[in-house]
Formats: C-alpha cells, sequence, structure tokens
C-alpha cells in the first residue's frame, strides 16, 4: 500500500520539471556510490588473493597479514603506551578486588587481529557490570594516581566513565562503557529490547532538556557533582521501568552511557564467562563470544578498514605530557615487549 510520503513524491514528480531533475540526479549519485563500493570490494579480493600463500586460507592471510603489521611509533605510540599502563593498573586493581572486566570495542578489535593496539588506533576500551563500576569508584577514591570520573558532552548527550590520572593535564585515560542486567523472560528478548530502545529515547530527551540548565555547556569534561546526581536522577528513574523480576539472564548497555549503534540485547553468555586475549604481550579478559561481538559491531572486522587515523587524542595530547607518563608509569619497561 502506498504511504502519504510516497504519495506526495509521486506527485511532485509528475508537476514539478525541477523535481525530477533531482530525483534523477540523486539516482545517478547513488549508482556512482554503488560502483565505488562494488570498486573497493573487487580492489580488497585482489589484494588478499595477492597475500594468499600456498595453501593458506584466506582467514589464514588475513590474520599473518595484520599480525605482521607493525605497531605505530613517535608521538602516537607514546599515547598509546600511555593509556596501557592505565589499563594495567585497571586489570591489576580489578584482580585485587575480584572486579570483572573486559575488551571492548577498537581494543578488543586489536587483541583478536592485532595482538595489541591497532596500529592506527589511539585508546583504550572497556566494558563492566555497573555493581563493579561502583566499586571500583570506590576503590579510586583512596587511590594517590587514578581517581573515576564521569565525562559528559552536552551537544550529543553523551555519557561516559573514564578512568583518569588525578593529575591535570595527563594524557592518558580507560573509558568504561558501564553494562546493567535484565531479566528478559517474562517480555521475551525482543520486546525486552524495545522496552531499553524506549528507555533510552527518553533519557536523551531528558538530558537534552536538562542540558539547558547545568552549570555549563560541557564539552568531553568531567560533570560537576551537582549536575551528575540531576542526570542519575533520571537514569534511576527511567531504569525502573525495566522489568525487575527474577534473576538477570541479559545484558545491556546502561540507558546513561555512549550509545554507538550495532547494540542488541546480550545474553549473558555473550560476555560470560570471560575468555582471554592477547594484548601488547599480556593476557587480558575477553568476551566469551568475542568473534560474534565483533562481527556485530565491525561487520568483516578482518578486512581492510576505509579509515586509518587515530579518532580520539592525538590531535591536542603532546609529547611531553605522554613522556611525563613514561615517566610515572616506568613505561620504558613496558614499550620493550
Amino acid at each position: 500500500m502506498e504511504t502519504f510520503r510516497e504519495k506526495v513524491k509521486r506527485l511532485y514528480y509528475g508537476i514539478s520539471p525541477q523535481y525530477r531533475t533531482l530525483r534523477r540526479i540523486e539516482a545517478q549519485l547513488q549508482q556512482l556510490r554503488d560502483q565505488m563500493d562494488a570498486l573497493s570490494q573487487k580492489g580488497e579480493a585482489m589484494f588478499w588473493w595477492q597475500m594468499q600463500r600456498p595453501g593458506e586460507s584466506m582467514d589464514q592471510t588475513r590474520t599473518r597479514v595484520f599480525l605482521a603489521m607493525p605497531p605505530a611509533e613517535g608521538r602516537l605510540r607514546e599515547i598509546q603506551m600511555g593509556n596501557f599502563a592505565a589499563l594495567q593498573r585497571l586489570r591489576q586493581i580489578c584482580e585485587a578486588n575480584r572486579l570483572s572486566f573486559w575488551l571492548m570495542g577498537g581494543t578488543l578489535l586489536g587483541a583478536v587481529r592485532h595482538n595489541g593496539f591497532i596500529p592506527w588506533d589511539d585508546d583504550v576500551d572497556v566494558g563492566m557490570l555497573r555493581g563493579d563500576l561502583e566499586k571500583l569508584a570506590d576503590i579510586l577514591a583512596d587511590d594517590p594516581v587514578y581517581v573515576l570520573r564521569p565525562f559528559y558532552r552536552t551537544d550529543w548527550k553523551s555519557f561516559l566513565y573514564k578512568m583518569v590520572c588525578r593529575a591535570p593535564g595527563q594524557p592518558y585515560w580507560v573509558d568504561i562503557f558501564h553494562y546493567d542486567g535484565v531479566n528478559s523472560r517474562a517480555l521475551g528478548a525482543e520486546r525486552t529490547w524495545e522496552r531499553i530502545r524506549t528507555l533510552r529515547e527518553k533519557n536523551e530527551a531528558e538530558k537534552a532538556r536538562i542540558g539547558r540548565t547545568l552549570s555549563r555547556c560541557y564539552r568531553d569534561e568531567p560533570l560537576e557533582p551537582a549536575d551528575l546526581e540531576r542526570l542519575e536522577a533520571v537514569r534511576r528513574r527511567l531504569q525502573a521501568e525495566m522489568p525487575a523480576d527474577g534473576e538477570p539472564d541479559s545484558l545491556y548497555r546502561s540507558l546513561d552511557t555512549v550509545y554507538l549503534g550495532n547494540e542488541a540485547l546480550l545474553p549473558q553468555s555473550a560476555i560470560f564467562p570471560l575468555a582471554e586475549g592477547t594484548f601488547e604481550g599480556e593476557r587480558y579478559p575477553i568476551p566469551n563470544r568475542w568473534r560474534e561481538l565483533l562481527e556485530q559491531g565491525y561487520g568483516a572486522y578482518m578486512s581492510l578498514p576505509p579509515d586509518v587515523r587515530p579518532a580520539h587524542t592525538i590531535m591536542y595530547r603532546t609529547t611531553e605530557w605522554t613522556r611525563e607518563a613514561a615517566r610515572l608509569f616506568d613505561l620504558d619497561k613496558t614499550d620493550q615487549k
């Protein structure tokens, strides 16, 4: 059945020469984009065929090529190693206090594809359950070097916890994405996920309203305590609308955290029991069904990426800062790995 939007388009197409011209141009542009995508796919296929050795499967070829990529050098490597020092400290704290965390995002992809940082990446991403994150905050409250801070960006309405150094101006941190549990048996996985998406949209709308009255406009900066409490009150009120009966069997990225797209309700078995992966020569926890999660987030994650530039920190971190991080955490030894 024809929708109202389709009817309007058909009407314009019949009475407006300019609209017909615009539609032809749009169709031609889409055709050009399709042709470019096809050429790109063909070029990548030819590259991998040329790299393949006799008797080697394509998966083995891709793994070999990615593992052979040299690590970053210079300033970017200094940034990576500063972030790696923070990750090492997070692991020490979690192991000593029986807290769970796992590599995720580009850090998980780096562990699987490169056994360390993606050569052009510049940050560290991990996941934690909300309960463990709250315990981590209490532990770090007395830590002389690190502290957990809630960061916010008013224009994007994005909320994220970072483990950062107490000393001002330090150039490294660990991004921590927090997860909540839910019992999806009552509504079923599909309806539970729809409930989460609806509440996330409500949370975004509430944050947009509150954002105009916060103490200041934030741009990736730690939230002031009073502003944090106002945003947290919204999250607590909306989260109370989630199914609360029974033991949780699924996990989801919290309503108040950064939404990265390509997300879904995860069965607990997708994360736990945690597996292990190699990252910069050391073993780190990774999700149990890591392959499924990487395919969900990155598609053909063992294919050549379209963009190979650092996206988070390289533009505003200085070599002096990263050298100070190396001095504080004895990174000269770490960098020998």
